[in-house]
Protein backbone atom coordinates (compact mmCIF):
# COMPACT_ATOMS: atom_id res chain seq x y z
CA UNK A 1 0.00 0.00 0.00
CA UNK A 2 1.29 3.45 -0.92
CA UNK A 3 1.53 6.13 1.75
CA UNK A 4 1.22 9.79 0.89
CA UNK A 5 3.99 12.10 2.17
CA UNK A 6 3.36 14.13 5.32
CA UNK A 7 1.91 17.55 4.50
CA UNK A 8 2.56 20.97 6.01
CA UNK A 9 -0.07 23.52 6.94
CA UNK A 10 -0.34 26.80 5.05
CA UNK A 11 -2.31 29.97 5.65
CA UNK A 12 -3.88 29.74 2.20
CA UNK A 13 -5.48 26.73 0.58
CA UNK A 14 -3.21 24.74 -1.73
CA UNK A 15 -5.31 22.34 -3.77
CA UNK A 16 -3.78 19.54 -5.80
CA UNK A 17 -6.08 17.74 -8.25
CA UNK A 18 -5.15 14.51 -10.00
CA UNK A 19 -7.36 12.91 -12.64
CA UNK A 20 -7.22 10.90 -15.83
CA UNK A 21 -6.95 12.66 -19.16
CA UNK A 22 -10.47 13.18 -20.59
CA UNK A 23 -11.94 12.94 -17.09
CA UNK A 24 -13.30 16.50 -17.03
CA UNK A 25 -10.70 17.48 -14.45
CA UNK A 26 -9.71 20.60 -16.42
CA UNK A 27 -13.25 21.99 -16.06
CA UNK A 28 -13.08 21.28 -12.34
CA UNK A 29 -9.68 22.97 -12.19
CA UNK A 30 -11.16 26.01 -13.96
CA UNK A 31 -13.94 26.00 -11.36
CA UNK A 32 -11.27 26.20 -8.61
CA UNK A 33 -9.63 29.03 -10.55
CA UNK A 34 -12.75 31.14 -9.88
CA UNK A 35 -11.50 31.78 -6.34
CA UNK A 36 -10.72 35.53 -6.41
CA UNK A 37 -7.04 36.48 -6.37
CA UNK A 38 -5.98 32.85 -6.57
CA UNK A 39 -3.31 31.36 -8.79
CA UNK A 40 -4.42 28.34 -10.79
CA UNK A 41 -2.38 26.07 -13.01
CA UNK A 42 -5.41 24.67 -14.80
CA UNK A 43 -3.54 21.91 -16.60
CA UNK A 44 0.01 20.84 -15.77
CA UNK A 45 1.10 18.76 -18.75
CA UNK A 46 1.38 15.07 -18.05
CA UNK A 47 4.75 13.92 -16.66
CA UNK A 48 5.90 17.50 -16.09
CA UNK A 49 7.40 18.10 -12.62
CA UNK A 50 5.05 19.97 -10.30
CA UNK A 51 6.39 23.39 -9.23
CA UNK A 52 6.30 24.33 -5.52
CA UNK A 53 4.48 27.66 -6.10
CA UNK A 54 4.99 28.84 -2.52
CA UNK A 55 2.92 32.02 -2.73
CA UNK A 56 0.89 34.08 -0.28
CA UNK A 57 -2.46 33.40 -1.96
CA UNK A 58 -4.75 30.44 -2.64
CA UNK A 59 -3.12 28.14 -5.20
CA UNK A 60 -4.50 25.21 -7.17
CA UNK A 61 -2.90 22.88 -9.67
CA UNK A 62 -4.23 20.00 -11.73
CA UNK A 63 -2.25 17.21 -13.30
CA UNK A 64 -3.07 13.93 -15.01
CA UNK A 65 -2.47 10.38 -13.90
CA UNK A 66 0.66 8.83 -15.37
CA UNK A 67 2.78 6.84 -12.92
CA UNK A 68 2.57 6.62 -9.13
CA UNK A 69 6.08 8.03 -8.69
CA UNK A 70 5.02 11.28 -10.40
CA UNK A 71 2.08 11.68 -8.05
CA UNK A 72 4.18 11.07 -4.94
CA UNK A 73 6.84 13.51 -6.14
CA UNK A 74 4.20 16.14 -6.95
CA UNK A 75 2.66 15.96 -3.49
CA UNK A 76 6.08 16.07 -1.85
CA UNK A 77 7.05 19.22 -3.78
CA UNK A 78 3.73 21.08 -3.86
CA UNK A 79 2.69 20.23 -0.27
CA UNK A 80 -1.08 20.64 -0.72
CA UNK A 81 -3.45 21.45 2.08
CA UNK A 82 -6.01 19.41 0.12
CA UNK A 83 -5.33 16.65 -2.41
CA UNK A 84 -8.21 15.50 -4.62
CA UNK A 85 -8.69 12.43 -6.79
CA UNK A 86 -11.00 13.49 -9.60
CA UNK A 87 -12.87 10.50 -11.00
CA UNK A 88 -15.06 9.69 -13.97
CA UNK A 89 -16.58 6.51 -15.36
CA UNK A 90 -13.60 4.71 -16.97
CA UNK A 91 -15.72 3.72 -19.98
CA UNK A 92 -16.51 7.37 -20.72
CA UNK A 93 -12.87 8.30 -20.21
CA UNK A 94 -11.66 5.58 -22.57
CA UNK A 95 -14.15 6.41 -25.32
CA UNK A 96 -13.22 10.10 -25.15
CA UNK A 97 -9.48 9.57 -24.78
CA UNK A 98 -9.30 7.10 -27.63
CA UNK A 99 -10.21 9.93 -30.02
CA UNK A 100 -7.39 12.17 -28.78
CA UNK A 101 -3.89 12.48 -30.21
CA UNK A 102 -2.50 12.24 -26.66
CA UNK A 103 -4.05 8.80 -25.99
CA UNK A 104 -0.65 7.34 -25.09
CA UNK A 105 1.06 10.55 -23.94
CA UNK A 106 2.68 10.19 -20.54
CA UNK A 107 2.65 6.42 -20.80
CA UNK A 108 0.74 3.58 -22.38
CA UNK A 109 -3.01 4.11 -22.03
CA UNK A 110 -3.56 0.68 -20.45
CA UNK A 111 -0.90 1.43 -17.84
CA UNK A 112 -2.55 4.76 -17.00
CA UNK A 113 -5.90 3.06 -16.45
CA UNK A 114 -4.24 0.56 -14.13
CA UNK A 115 -2.70 3.41 -12.12
CA UNK A 116 -6.14 5.03 -12.02
CA UNK A 117 -7.48 1.80 -10.54
CA UNK A 118 -4.68 1.73 -7.95
CA UNK A 119 -5.33 5.32 -6.94
CA UNK A 120 -9.01 4.56 -6.59
CA UNK A 121 -8.34 1.52 -4.39
CA UNK A 122 -5.91 3.49 -2.22
CA UNK A 123 -7.75 6.82 -2.35
CA UNK A 124 -8.37 7.07 1.38
CA UNK A 125 -4.63 6.86 2.00
CA UNK A 126 -3.39 8.84 -0.98
CA UNK A 127 -5.99 11.63 -1.10
CA UNK A 128 -7.93 13.85 1.27
CA UNK A 129 -11.01 13.95 -0.94
CA UNK A 130 -12.50 12.16 -3.95
CA UNK A 131 -14.82 14.00 -6.34
CA UNK A 132 -16.70 12.46 -9.24
CA UNK A 133 -17.14 14.26 -12.53
CA UNK A 134 -20.73 13.01 -12.55
CA UNK A 135 -21.44 14.62 -9.14
CA UNK A 136 -19.65 17.83 -10.07
CA UNK A 137 -21.59 18.32 -13.30
CA UNK A 138 -24.95 17.43 -11.73
CA UNK A 139 -24.58 19.44 -8.52
CA UNK A 140 -21.54 21.77 -8.55
CA UNK A 141 -22.90 23.79 -5.62
CA UNK A 142 -22.84 20.70 -3.41
CA UNK A 143 -19.26 20.10 -4.50
CA UNK A 144 -18.43 23.72 -3.64
CA UNK A 145 -19.90 23.11 -0.19
CA UNK A 146 -17.68 20.05 0.27
CA UNK A 147 -14.65 22.11 -0.72
CA UNK A 148 -15.50 24.83 1.81
CA UNK A 149 -15.67 22.15 4.48
CA UNK A 150 -12.02 21.54 3.64
CA UNK A 151 -11.15 25.25 3.98
CA UNK A 152 -11.11 26.01 0.25
CA UNK A 153 -12.58 29.54 -0.12
CA UNK A 154 -14.76 28.87 -3.16
CA UNK A 155 -18.17 30.49 -3.34
CA UNK A 156 -21.34 29.48 -5.19
CA UNK A 157 -20.76 32.41 -7.54
CA UNK A 158 -17.87 30.42 -9.03
CA UNK A 159 -20.42 28.59 -11.13
CA UNK A 160 -20.83 31.71 -13.28
CA UNK A 161 -17.19 31.34 -14.44
CA UNK A 162 -16.82 35.12 -14.59
CA UNK A 163 -13.06 34.83 -14.29
CA UNK A 164 -12.15 34.12 -17.90
CA UNK A 165 -9.40 31.79 -19.07
CA UNK A 166 -7.18 34.62 -20.23
CA UNK A 167 -7.64 36.41 -16.91
CA UNK A 168 -6.67 33.24 -15.00
CA UNK A 169 -3.63 32.70 -17.22
CA UNK A 170 -2.50 36.33 -17.11
CA UNK A 171 -2.84 36.42 -13.31
CA UNK A 172 -0.73 33.27 -12.93
CA UNK A 173 1.95 34.53 -15.31
CA UNK A 174 2.14 37.90 -13.54
CA UNK A 175 2.48 36.35 -10.07
CA UNK A 176 4.85 33.46 -10.74
CA UNK A 177 8.07 33.36 -12.74
CA UNK A 178 7.58 29.62 -13.26
CA UNK A 179 4.07 30.17 -14.66
CA UNK A 180 5.32 32.96 -16.89
CA UNK A 181 8.28 31.04 -18.29
CA UNK A 182 6.56 27.68 -18.73
CA UNK A 183 3.16 28.62 -20.16
CA UNK A 184 2.40 26.48 -23.24
CA UNK A 185 5.50 24.37 -22.67
CA UNK A 186 4.64 22.76 -19.32
CA UNK A 187 1.15 24.02 -18.54
CA UNK A 188 -1.88 25.53 -20.24
CA UNK A 189 -5.67 25.77 -19.89
CA UNK A 190 -6.44 22.20 -20.93
CA UNK A 191 -9.14 21.09 -23.33
CA UNK A 192 -11.87 23.38 -21.99
CA UNK A 193 -14.94 24.32 -24.02
CA UNK A 194 -16.18 27.58 -22.52
CA UNK A 195 -19.59 27.62 -24.25
CA UNK A 196 -22.43 27.43 -21.72
CA UNK A 197 -20.11 26.52 -18.86
CA UNK A 198 -22.60 27.68 -16.19
CA UNK A 199 -24.97 25.02 -17.56
CA UNK A 200 -22.77 22.06 -16.71
CA UNK A 201 -24.12 18.72 -17.81
CA UNK A 202 -22.82 15.18 -17.64
CA UNK A 203 -21.53 13.74 -20.89
CA UNK A 204 -22.05 9.98 -21.09
CA UNK A 205 -21.29 7.36 -23.71
CA UNK A 206 -24.48 5.93 -25.18
CA UNK A 207 -24.42 2.20 -25.93
CA UNK A 208 -20.68 1.70 -25.36
CA UNK A 209 -18.93 -1.08 -27.25
CA UNK A 210 -19.02 -4.34 -25.20
CA UNK A 211 -15.31 -4.76 -25.94
CA UNK A 212 -14.60 -1.43 -24.26
CA UNK A 213 -16.61 -2.47 -21.20
CA UNK A 214 -14.73 -5.79 -21.06
CA UNK A 215 -11.38 -4.02 -21.40
CA UNK A 216 -12.19 -1.61 -18.59
CA UNK A 217 -13.38 -4.45 -16.36
CA UNK A 218 -9.99 -6.04 -16.88
CA UNK A 219 -7.97 -2.88 -16.24
CA UNK A 220 -10.19 -1.17 -13.63
CA UNK A 221 -12.31 -3.85 -11.91
CA UNK A 222 -13.12 -1.92 -8.72
CA UNK A 223 -13.89 1.29 -10.59
CA UNK A 224 -16.16 -0.60 -12.94
CA UNK A 225 -17.89 -2.20 -9.98
CA UNK A 226 -18.47 1.25 -8.52
CA UNK A 227 -19.81 2.75 -11.72
CA UNK A 228 -21.57 -0.20 -13.29
CA UNK A 229 -22.72 -2.26 -10.36
CA UNK A 230 -21.35 -5.09 -8.25
CA UNK A 231 -22.35 -7.22 -5.29
CA UNK A 232 -20.56 -4.74 -3.04
CA UNK A 233 -19.76 -1.43 -4.70
CA UNK A 234 -16.80 0.38 -3.05
CA UNK A 235 -18.28 3.91 -3.05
Amino acid sequence: MYTAPVKRSFKNSRVYVCGMQSSGSSIFSYFLAQIPDSLAVIDLWIRQPCPPLMLDMPVSIKTCISVMECYLQDVSVFKPTLSILFMRDPVDIYVSLKKKSYFNDGGDADDKFQIYETMFRERETLFDLSICYEDFTKNPLEVAKRLRQHDVPIQNSALSFKRGLEEVIDFARSRSTWCHDNYQTRWTHGNIHTDNLPELHTIRTLNPDPEVIAKMRELCPRLMDAYHGAVSAPF
